[in-house]
């Protein structure tokens, strides 16, 4: 499917090329128009992805940050041959499963945020058309064939981005969660004396 997409994309592009060395003047007017455009939009899913990979830094230090909170705050009982009743052992036993949790939330969403960071790379415009003989061309045109080029770039941009808002979201969940079961297991640490 892609592969047809391409060779349909291509063949619009050679049909540009082809149709701008014909017509002089008068073809394709607006290609410089719409490549402004799809330029701008270019930038913009640039802008969206670093975006996304920015608050992923930020949720990861904030996870960073929990998960040493957790580790200070949690209070285990002394083994010291003492024997608990089941009520007496209950709080020690509900911090430590909450604690447990929020650190298993922490790890998936930790995860998520490294795949955001991981997950497929923008593309970039070839640069293989920019020659010296192109500069002949009609200007129309040659921003037209341009457009075409960008196009391509800015669909697949966007869906890079649309993958690591999705997988961001997933992320942001778990975080969620981990906050509040560790606020869960604080809560109850706090009754542990």
């Amino acid at each position: 499917m892609e592969t047809a997409e391409n060779n349909e994309q291509s063949g619009e592009k050679e049909e540009v090329e082809k149709q701008g060395a014909t017509d002089n003047k008068k073809r394709y007017e607006s290609g410089p128009f719409l490549l402004t455009v799809i330029q701008a939009e270019y930038e913009y899913e640039l802008e969206r992805g670093r975006s996304i990979e920015s608050r992923t830094g930020i949720f990861i230090a904030f996870l960073g940050a929990l998960l040493v909170f957790m580790l200070e705050k949690l209070k285990l009982p002394k083994f010291t041959g003492k024997t608990y009743t089941l009520i007496e052992a209950t709080p020690f036993v509900l911090s430590f499963l909450f604690f447990v949790g929020a650190l298993l939330t922490i790890l998936i969403s930790v995860y998520m945020f490294i795949k955001v960071l991981s997950v497929k790379t923008h593309k970039r415009l070839k640069l293989s058309g920019f020659t010296a003989a192109r500069a002949n061309e009609n200007e129309n045109a040659l921003a037209t064939a341009i457009m075409v080029d960008y196009q391509q770039v800015v669909t697949r941009n966007n869906e890079v981005n649309t993958e690591k808002v999705l997988i961001f979201k997933k992320g942001t969940q778990y975080a969620f969660a981990a906050l509040i079961l560790a606020a869960i297991g604080y809560i109850i640490n706090l009754f542990i004396s």
